[in-house]
C-alpha cells in the first residue's frame, strides 16, 4: 500500500486509488498524481514536470532559472521562496515575519501513530516524511495514513522547534494538494440553525474560494466537508475529490487557482485558532484531514466516506452496532418534565415497540425555562421525586436516556454563583448571551474535572444508557492566551475521552443546536449526531441528501415529530414523516399519548418495519437516485439480497408525467420481488371527492365525517412484480399512474405535496 522507490518517489495505493509524489533535487515534494488506481513504475517519468525555461517574471528558486516553486504542483509549500500561492505555513519570530523553506531529509513507514486527540483506528500503515528548515531551526513531519479498503488517505502535519529561539506559528494547514490546470467546481455544505447543509456548487475560477468557521465550533455555517469535482460530475460518473477535517473547532478550507491555472486545495485550522508560540523542543500537531477521490461520481465518493466513517471513525464499540428506536420528550412537553408524564410517555412508547425513552431539557436544577440552572446537574426532585434512578425503575423494561448541556452555564445557577471565573469572558466587557447562557472555559483544568465528576456521578447513580450532549451557542468574549480556541477543543476532547472510556456502553449522541457541530471529530466519540433541530420532513429530505455526501446513515438521527411541524407549521401525514426519518437512525419526538388509535397502529407498524430492516437502513449501501423535484433514495444490504427504495414528491401538479425508477446496487442476474408498501390515506385528504365512496349527505368536517376519519382509511395502491436486477437498474420500473385530476380508484397512485412511497425489494428464486 505504501512504497518508496530508489528514485525518490512515494506510491500510496488504496483498493481503487493511487496517490503519488516525489522528492525533487532541491528537497521539495512534487505532487505527481491522485486519482483512479494506476500501475506505477519506480520512476514515473510521464508524471514529472518538465521545466525548460522560466515563466515570465517568476522567481527562480536557485541558480537554475527555469526552476520556480510557483509553477510546480507541490505537497507542501512555505512562504517567501517564490511560491506566491496560498502557503501551508506562516511563522514569525519576535517581530519578524519568517521566510520558510522546508526540504526533505528522511522518511519511514510505520503503524499509524496516535496524535493524542481522537480514538481513530490505529491499524493502518503510515508514511512519515520529515522536512527541515535548517535556517529557522524547525522540522515538519508530514503523515500520510492509508485506509485501503475505504479508499481514504488521511494527512496531518506536526511542527517541531529544533532551534534556539521561540517560534510563533501563525497558520499551519493539515493538508495541501496541488492539481494540474483543469476546470473544476466546488461543492460546499453551508447553512444556519434549522437550515443546515444547503448544498452549493460553483465554478472554481481565478482567485481563492474559502469556507470557514469562526464560532469556536465546526459550525452549521459551513460544514468542514468540501468536494472539488469536474463540472459535469454526476452521481454515477465523473472525477471528484473530497476532503474533510477530523476536528470540531474553527477551520478554513478552500481552493485557489493560480495565474497559470494550478488548483491548490487546502484545509486545516483557521488562522484565528492560532497563533501559538513553540519554545525550543516543543511540538505542535495539526488535526488530521481525510482525502478521497472517485471516478464514479458523487455516489462512488460517498461510499468511500461511508465506509471510512463506519469502519475507522466511529467508536469501536458501536461500529455496525444497531441503534435503538427512541422517543425524545422535548416536543411532547418541552420544559414541563414530571415523573408521571415521563412514565406515561414511556409506557405508551413501549406498547408501540419503541426501545428507549429520553428525558430532554428540564429535569435538573430549577430548570423551568432556558434562563436558569445550566451547570447544576442535579435532579429536580419536585419534577422527579424518585430521581433518575427511581424513574428508570418505574419505567420497568424501558431503557432511560437523558439530555445534558455540560459546556454551558446559566448566570442564574449555583455553579455560576460559586465559580464566576469559570466562564469564557473578556474582562472589562459585558458578556454576550446566547440562549440566555454563557460558555464554560474548558481550557481550565478545574472546569474539565468538574464536568467529568458531575457526569460520572449522574451515570453511576442511575442506569442511563443514552446521553444527548447538546451545545446551544457559539463561543464569544474570548480574551485569553494564545491558541485559546484550539485549546478549548482539546479540553472538550479530554473530557469526552475520559467519559466514553469510563462508560463504554453508553450511547452518546452529539448535538449543537442541531447540526452546529456535525463533524468527524465529534463522531470519533459519539456514534450519532442530531442533524438539525428542524424535524420538518420536507426540509429533512434536503438536509439528509446533503449529509450523505460525506456521512453514513448510521451517524445521524432523524425523528418523526408532530404535524403541523413545530418549526415550520407545515402539515405532513404521519406515514410520510416516517418514510423520511427511516433513512437514518429513527426516533420519535411527539406526544405519543395523544395519538389516535389509527395513528398508534401506524406507529407500531412503522417501528416493526424499521426494526425488521434496521441493518439495511442504518448500514446498507446508500444511493441518491434523484435529488431534483422528486427525491429518490435507495439502501441495499451488504449481500444485495434486500433493498428499500424511498420515493418522495415535493409538490404535486396536474398531469404529472409518468415515473420510471432506476435502481442501483443490485445483482444483475438475480431475481427480485418489488412490493409497494401500502399505508393508510386519511379520508380528509379527499375533501368532497369522498362522495365517491360514502353517501353525499355526510357533511365535510361534520361529526359523521370526523368519525369516519378516525375509524376508516383508504389504502395506497397495491403493486407487486418480479424482475431481474439488470432490468431494475438499467431500464427501471414504472410505478402505477398517479392521479391526473380526472379520476381516481384504489389502483391510482395518489400523491400529495410532501408525500412518499417505500418499495421493498427482495431477492427470490422463482418468478411467482
Amino acid at each position: 500500500m505504501i512504497t518508496k522507490t530508489e528514485h525518490g518517489e512515494f506510491h500510496l495505493h488504496t483498493k481503487e486509488t493511487s496517490y503519488l509524489f516525489r522528492v525533487l533535487p532541491t528537497g521539495h515534494l512534487e505532487h505527481l498524481y491522485y486519482g483512479r488506481r494506476v500501475t506505477t513504475q519506480t520512476r514515473n517519468l510521464a508524471l514529472r514536470s518538465k521545466l525548460t525555461h522560466a515563466y515570465g517574471t517568476t522567481v527562480a528558486y536557485d541558480t537554475t532559472p527555469e526552476f520556480s516553486l510557483d509553477v510546480l504542483p507541490l505537497e507542501f509549500s512555505g512562504f517567501g521562496k517564490g511560491d506566491f500561492r496560498h502557503p501551508a505555513i506562516m511563522m514569525t519570530q519576535g517581530n519578524s515575519l519568517l521566510t520558510t523553506d522546508f526540504r526533505y531529509i528522511s522518511s519511514e513507514i510505520v503503524p499509524k501513530p496516535s496524535a493524542g486527540w481522537l480514538p481513530l483506528a490505529q491499524n493502518a500503515p503510515t508514511l512519515v516524511v520529515t522536512l527541515q528548515d535548517a535556517v529557522i531551526g524547525a522540522q515538519l513531519l508530514l503523515y500520510y495514513t492509508v485506509y485501503e479498503e475505504s479508499d481514504v488517505i488521511t494527512r496531518r502535519c506536526a511542527l517541531v522547534n529544533t532551534g534556539n529561539s521561540d517560534l510563533q506559528v501563525n497558520s499551519l494547514y493539515s493538508v495541501m494538494v496541488d492539481f494540474m490546470p483543469s476546470d473544476y467546481c466546488l461543492t460546499t455544505l453551508t447553512g444556519t440553525w434549522g437550515q443546515e447543509l444547503n448544498r452549493h456548487t460553483q465554478p472554481v475560477t481565478a482567485g481563492t474560494m474559502t469556507v470557514e468557521s469562526l464560532t469556536g465550533l465546526s459550525s452549521n455555517r459551513a460544514n468542514p466537508y468540501i468536494c472539488l469535482h469536474e463540472p459535469h460530475c454526476t452521481e454515477q460518473s465523473g472525477v471528484c475529490y473530497g476532503v474533510n477535517l477530523l476536528y470540531s473547532g474553527n477551520f478554513q478550507a478552500g481552493v485557489q487557482v493560480s495565474p497559470l491555472g494550478f488548483v491548490r486545495l487546502f484545509h486545516g485550522l483557521h488562522p484565528s485558532t492560532l497563533p501559538l508560540t513553540l519554545a525550543t523542543g516543543e511540538r505542535f500537531d495539526a488535526p488530521e484531514a481525510a482525502l478521497s477521490v472517485s471516478h464514479s461520481g458523487f455516489t462512488g465518493l460517498s461510499h468511500h466516506w461511508h465506509d471510512f466513517v463506519n469502519e475507522s471513525v466511529l467508536p469501536a464499540h458501536f461500529r455496525y452496532a444497531p441503534r435503538p428506536v427512541l422517543l425524545n420528550s422535548w416536543e411532547a412537553q418541552y420544559f414541563q418534565v414530571s415523573e408521571a408524564r415521563a412514565i406515561s410517555l414511556s409506557q405508551t412508547a413501549a406498547t408501540l415497540g419503541i426501545e428507549l425513552f429520553v428525558v430532554d431539557d428540564g429535569w435538573f436544577g430549577k430548570r423551568h425555562d432556558d434562563t436558569s440552572s445550566l451547570g447544576d446537574w442535579t435532579v429536580n426532585h419536585k419534577k422527579l421525586p424518585h430521581g433518575l434512578s427511581g424513574l428508570a425503575t418505574r419505567m420497568k423494561d424501558m431503557p432511560l436516556g437523558i439530555w445534558v448541556e455540560p459546556e454551558m452555564i446559566s448566570t442564574d445557577s449555583d455553579l455560576y454563583r460559586a465559580h464566576p471565573t469559570w466562564v469564557i469572558q473578556s474582562l472589562g466587557r459585558k458578556p454576550s448571551f446566547g440562549r440566555n447562557q454563557l460558555v464554560l472555559d474548558l481550557t481550565q483544568q478545574e472546569v474539565r474535572t468538574y464536568m467529568i465528576d458531575v457526569l460520572t456521578t449522574l451515570l453511576t447513580e442511575a442506569p442511563i444508557t443514552y446521553v444527548k450532549w447538546d451545545c446551544n451557542r457559539p463561543l464569544t468574549d474570548v480574551t485569553a492566551p494564545q491558541g485559546f480556541y484550539h485549546r478549548y477543543v482539546l479540553g472538550l476532547y479530554e473530557v469526552l475521552t475520559v467519559l466514553t472510556n469510563r462508560f463504554p456502553d453508553v450511547l452518546w449522541e452529539g448535538c449543537a443546536s442541531g447540526g452546529n457541530r456535525f463533524d468527524l471529530g465529534m463522531l470519533s466519540f459519539m456514534p450519532q449526531i442530531w442533524l438539525s433541530d428542524c424535524t420538518d420532513a420536507r426540509e429533512r429530505l434536503r438536509m439528509q441528501s446533503a449529509a450523505t455526501l460525506a456521512y453514513p446513515l448510521s451517524c445521524f438521527t432523524a425523528h418523526v415529530s408532530d404535524s403541523p411541524c413545530h418549526q415550520t407549521l407545515r402539515q405532513i401525514p404521519l406515514q410520510d414523516r416516517f418514510h423520511v426519518a427511516a433513512f437514518g437512525v429513527l426516533g420519535y419526538e411527539l406526544d405519543v399519548t395523544a395519538l389516535t388509535n389509527e395513528e398508534r397502529k401506524q406507529v407500531t407498524a412503522q417501528v416493526r418495519f424499521y426494526q425488521q430492516y434496521r441493518e439495511v437502513f442504518q448500514y446498507g449501501r446508500f444511493y441518491r437516485l434523484s435529488t431534483n423535484d422528486k427525491t429518490i433514495w435507495q439502501v441495499v444490504s451488504e449481500n444485495q439480497s434486500t433493498s428499500i427504495v424511498g420515493f418522495f414528491v415535493d409538490r404535486v401538479t396536474p398531469q404529472m408525467p409518468p415515473d420510471c425508477i432506476r435502481m442501483a446496487g443490485l445483482k444483475p442476474d438475480a431475481l427480485y420481488r418489488v412490493t409497494a408498501m401500502r399505508h393508510p390515506l386519511p379520508l380528509r385528504v379527499f375533501g368532497s371527492l369522498i362522495y365517491r365512496f360514502v353517501p353525499k349527505n355526510i357533511k365535510i368536517d361534520g361529526v359523521a365525517h370526523k368519525t369516519l376519519n378516525r375509524v376508516m382509511n383508504l389504502q395506497t395502491e397495491a403493486q407487486q412484480f418480479v424482475a431481474y436486477g439488470d432490468i431494475l437498474m438499467y431500464a427501471g420500473f414504472k410505478p402505477k399512474q398517479s392521479s391526473a385530476g380526472a379520476g381516481y380508484d384504489q389502483q391510482t397512485r395518489l400523491l400529495l405535496d410532501s408525500s412518499s412511497r417505500l418499495y421493498l425489494v427482495q431477492e427470490v428464486t422463482e418468478e411467482t
